[in-house]
């Protein structure tokens, strides 16, 4: 399986990939964490003893600050002691919840102002203090500290916080003397408050000032007013009765004539109706026009009534006596003696009745000049109205403006002298008995704290930069078979050893026994248990071929693969197998060593004819186990390794033997190992634990497959059990399986064979 990896064989950046996941579930693997931690433990320890000995370091040269504090009220609503009728000149409430909570802010803001902070060094003489003037300093040229240095250093030293849900706030000053912060805190109070009663004498003073100003320019306009509608009365001449009654008489006059001159019209028409009906009657005969047009009581009428029964009694005088009878003359003449007076009295009744017509003639043109005057100075008096009411309005204006701006400066007087603050002091400060800070325990609590912090920060990168190969898992990453992993075998014997002399009670030192044959000589080790699973896991790998020859190199030097191919045919040979064990390393040969065997003649000695295979193949003291060593080092390994001679002896070898394991040097180092790979059944590759790249093991894996190599897996050797990351795999791998008298090494650590 192939992979993809970056220039350091890792398949991505970040945090290693063992920390991500948990197997298939896809979680967070809080074991490889636990590991990491377990294996950067001392990195962890040192970050944190570093931290907390230079936070511990800069907290006691801290000097020590005593800190002192101040409640102060603030009531929305100061104290109405001339009742609410009177309203202050600043308005101190706040209305809704959130004007509340803005004004609060606004306050404790003002007590950090500037202006607050003056009063205090004023009060206190902080300019004089030299320990305050030390700590203001001054700018770079070593001049002394100003008033705004001075001011700095203070607001430097104040903290302002509410109280919660309620409408306080605490002040509070430090220094490093507790008298000094106790005086300062309870000065910038006093400071404060007295800031908030002078701002609002001076607003109130302000409006006195002002309100005065206006009174004297109301007062002056109000007289002006006033004697410009004194003018206009005395020159309209309207000062006995006012303006609106005049009016009232003029309407009421105007009414009255034009109520006097219809009534004098219908009069005149009367008349004039009865005059020419009497006109009438005198041209006509006096018995003609009716008698009831004429009033009972008047002569005229009597004078009528009487000629008609003149006329009555004529007709019956003459009926009956005829005309020439006295009594018809005497008719006759008391008709015309009648008949005259009529004519007289008409006329003077039409004379009266004319007289009359005429006066009534004039009444009514003398009420229509009247009215028409009466209209004129209706008129008139409503032109002057206008000019009144505007002359009024602006007089009745200015008074009621004088009226409350005379009453407003009085009420703002008042005010001021009453001086009312809505700002108290509810506890003053005290003199604090301890330092609040520095705060040893609780700085050392938070270096301890950053230690871990950063200590498992350095751990997670050291980790992240560690390239080299550690677990299986990392192996399986890479596209690459695991076979298995090894103890390390100096740790394992070294603790044996010490728990054996012990229990003996012997302080001596002992020497540690042959590395490379370790599993020979002790055969229930975890060690040997290991590699036992290493050959088992080999020989499974390609259950359908026969692997008679396999090939042990590694991608370089000192990772022990020459311990591992000895320990490895030690196992297969204790399996009842007929084991060759073939040095092919000619440039560096160690196999003869590790067995205790000579190399006169070997592998070079039969390919150049110097010897037969049965005079080179030597016989060791492990039963089974046969050693073909490299023989005297060629100048050219490489070429005879290429040899169709080397190909004949290997097949050879293989009839006599069943298995063959040949020790190669290096891949990365020599090209013997590539051409010996093509000529076995399996190669095996050797990665030391915490020592080989990870991009080491790529490119010798990608080599090995370039070139049809048929890579079996990789060992992973010298994982030491002292390292808690490893544990696991160490006890799955054989470790947990040791037992007798070298179980008691299970736990040890790993080291691996050194080569030359």
């Amino acid at each position: 399986m192939a992979v993809s990896t970056n220039g350091n064989g890792r398949s991505g950046g970040g945090p290693p990939s063992e920390l991500r996941a948990t197997g298939d579930e896809g979680g967070l693997d809080l074991h490889a964490w636990w590991r990491l931690l377990r294996k950067q433990r001392w990195t962890i320890v040192l970050s944190v003893a570093l931290v907390v000995t230079v936070v511990a370091f800069r907290t006691l040269r801290q000097p020590k600050v005593f800190r002192a504090g101040a409640t102060i009220q603030v009531d929305l609503e100061p104290p109405r002691v001339l009742g609410r009728q009177i309203e202050q000149v600043e308005d101190m409430t706040t209305g809704t919840s959130w004007n509340t909570r803005e004004y609060m802010l606004t306050q404790q803001a003002v007590v950090k102002s500037r202006s607050v902070a003056r009063r205090v060094i004023e009060a206190l003489q902080l300019d004089r203090n030299k320990a305050f003037a030390k700590a203001s300093g001054g700018s770079a040229g070593g001049r002394p500290p100003k008033m705004d240095d001075f001011i700095d250093e203070l607001l430097d030293r104040i903290m302002v916080a509410p109280v919660k849900d309620t409408r306080l706030f605490t002040l509070t000053a430090d220094d490093t003397d507790p008298a000094m912060a106790q005086r300062i805190a309870n000065a910038t109070a006093e400071a404060y408050v007295a800031h908030n009663s002078q701002r609002r004498l001076e607003a109130t003073e302000q409006a006195v000032r002002w309100l005065e100003e206006q009174s004297e320019g109301l007062r002056k306009e109000l007289e002006k007013s006033e004697h410009d509608l004194y003018d206009f009365k005395l020159e309209k001449n309207v000062l006995s009765i006012s303006m609106e009654d005049q009016q009232n008489i003029a309407s009421r006059r105007v009414s009255e004539l034009s109520e006097a001159l219809t009534k004098a019209r219908i009069e005149t028409i009367r008349l004039g109706a009865r005059l020419e009906q009497l006109k009438t009657l005198k041209l006509a005969d006096p018995l003609s026009p009716p008698i009831d047009i004429l009033p009972p009581d008047s002569v005229l009428y009597r004078l009528k009534q009487g000629y008609v029964e003149l006329v009555r009694e004529r007709a019956k005088v003459s009926s009956k006596y005829g005309a020439e009878h006295p009594r018809m003359r005497e008719i006759e003449s008391e008709l015309s003696s009648v008949a005259g007076d009529l004519d007289r009295a008409e006329k003077s009744i039409i004379a009266s009745l004319d007289s009359e017509y005429q006066a009534a003639v004039h009444n009514a043109r003398g009420l229509e000049t009247a009215l028409a005057g009466a209209q004129n100075e209706a008129l008139r008096l409503n032109v002057h109205e206008i000019r009144y009411n505007q002359l009024r309005r602006e007089q009745e204006n200015y008074e009621k403006l004088f009226a409350m701006v005379l009453g407003r400066t009085t009420e703002t007087d008042l005010s001021r002298l009453l001086r009312v603050n809505n700002l108290r002091i509810l506890d003053a400060a005290t003199r604090p008995e301890r330092p609040y800070k520095p705060r040893l325990m609780l700085n050392l609590l938070v270096g301890v704290l950053l230690g871990i912090a950063c200590g498992i920060g350095l751990a997670i990168v050291r980790e992240s930069l560690d390239t080299t190969v550690k677990t299986q898992e990392e192996l399986e990453g890479l596209g690459v078979a695991f076979l298995g992993i090894v103890p390390t075998i100096d740790s394992v014997e070294a603790q044996r050893r010490g728990r054996r002399r012990k229990r003996r009670g012997d302080k001596g030192s002992e020497p540690l026994e042959n590395r490379d044959l370790f599993v020979h000589e002790h055969p229930k080790s975890s060690v040997a248990e290991c590699t036992r699973s290493v050959r088992t896991n080999i020989l499974f790998s390609s259950p359908n071929a026969t692997l008679r020859t396999l090939l042990v190199t590694s991608p370089g030097p000192s990772e022990g693969k020459t311990t591992v191919a000895v320990n490895l045919a030690i196992t297969m040979a204790q399996a009842g197998g007929r084991v060759l064990l073939i040095d092919t390393d000619m440039r560096r040969p160690r196999q003869h060593k590790a067995l205790g065997l000579i190399n006169r003649v070997g592998v070079s000695s039969i390919i150049v004819g110097e010897a037969t295979i049965d005079e080179a193949v030597q016989p060791t003291v492990v039963p089974g186990l046969s050693l073909l060593a490299s023989g005297p080092v060629p100048p050219n390994p490489a070429e005879l390794l290429q040899t169709e001679r080397f190909r004949a002896i290997l097949a050879s070898l293989s009839e006599r033997f069943d298995r063959i394991i040949l020790d190669s040097p290096p891949v990365g180092a020599v090209t013997d190992a590539a051409i010996l790979s093509r000529l076995v059944d399996g190669t095996v590759l050797v990665l030391q634990s915490l020592r080989t790249r990870k991009d080491a093991t790529v490119r010798t894996i990608r080599q090995l497959r370039e070139i049809g190599a048929n890579v079996l897996g990789t060992i992973l050797n010298d994982v030491g059990p002292d390292n808690r990351e490893y544990g696991y795999y160490y006890r799955k791998y054989g470790y947990y399986y040791g037992y007798g008298a070298d179980s008691e090494a299970e736990g040890a650590s790993n080291a691996p064979t050194a080569e030359a």
